[in-house]
């Protein structure tokens, strides 16, 4: 019977992978089982919790306007205002201070953190009257880098479209015009409009000189973040692939906008063209109902001249 015990446990130890247990005491084999199948367990719950940590996020259509909203909050408007700043000594012996880890780590908590001052739009007007589908509850666990990633692209397209609407020659007060579809960038603008005491950091580095190019076409998406780009560290790439992962959903998003757009304006124009053949339509049966009511004047007249001749007529006989 012991034998068998001792073969079963060391079958049991060769299944777990544990070595070492050949001419040991069947005690000793148990106390190693139960010492991996707690490490095991441990690990998995480990893995279970950290999970939603570990795998990739993808930027979903509120993520920008939540983090703008963060951003631009009296808790952390002031830390926004100082990025790119002198780093204070906490910040330089953590080693955190070269990509502001410590503000982004904060922005990290507060993104995932069920508050509601960041869970709605905070304007209102006609243009993001059309935002009302955003479900801004809804949080998306994305780590701190990929948050300073996406605000480094709100913030290079936010510059791309101000150099387009401050260049010499435009007669339009209307900022939407210039932001190509962009509801969140023209959101950051609003967000400016209320603080513009951090106007001077979010358009920093604006070239004096912007204009369109030769073609006569506005900066596409990736030129005008090819500046952010090119500030990186080469070994910063995890940042780069989701800058550019956000900047290709961006342009998948806008030409699903402008296909609605068109979708929309060929509907309008075929009810404009529908109205139209309608209110021809109107005017010839008005114009059949006068010529209808003028020929029943006539023969009303006419019946009273006959009346009147055969009443003349009696008279005479």
């Amino acid at each position: 019977m012991q034998d068998i015990k001792h073969r079963a446990l060391r079958a049991i130890c060769s299944c777990l992978k544990i070595k070492g247990v050949k001419n040991t005491s069947k005690d000793s084999m148990l106390e190693k089982i139960v010492s991996v199948y707690k490490l095991k367990e441990r690990y998995g719950r480990i893995t279970d919790d950290a999970e939603q940590f570990l795998t990739p996020t993808r930027k979903e259509p509120q993520c920008p306007y939540r983090l703008l909203n963060i951003l631009f909050s009296d808790m952390f408007s002031e830390g926004l205002a100082q990025l790119g700043g002198a780093a204070d000594r906490f910040q330089l012996d953590s080693g955190k201070a070269s990509t502001n880890q410590l503000f982004w780590e904060g922005v990290q908590e507060a993104f995932t953190s069920n508050w509601h001052l960041f869970e709605n739009l905070h304007f209102e007007d006609e243009v993001l009257g059309t935002l009302h589908h955003l479900n801004l509850k809804k949080i998306v666990h994305h780590d701190w880098k990929k948050l300073r990633a996406m605000w480094k692209n709100l913030n290079a397209e936010y510059k791309a479209v101000l150099a387009r609407y401050t260049m010499s020659g435009t007669h339009t007060s209307d900022f939407f015009e210039f932001c190509h579809g962009r509801h969140d960038i023209y959101y950051l603008r609003k967000h400016l409009e209320a603080k513009p005491n951090l106007n001077s950091t979010v358009a920093a580095d604006l070239p004096e000189g912007s204009h369109f190019g030769s073609t006569g076409r506005p900066p596409s998406i990736l030129s005008s973040a090819s500046s952010t780009l090119t500030t990186k560290r080469k070994g910063d790439k995890s940042e780069v692939i989701d800058l550019l992962h956000d900047m290709q959903a961006d342009r998948k998003d806008k030409k699903t906008r402008d296909n609605q757009w068109q979708e929309k304006e060929e509907l309008r124009l075929e009810r404009e063209e529908a109205r139209k053949v309608s209110e021809e339509e109107h005017k010839v049966s008005e114009e059949e109902h006068k010529v209808s009511e003028e020929e029943c004047k006539v023969r009303e007249a006419e019946r009273q001249e006959e009346e009147y001749l055969y009443s003349q007529w009696e008279r005479v006989a």
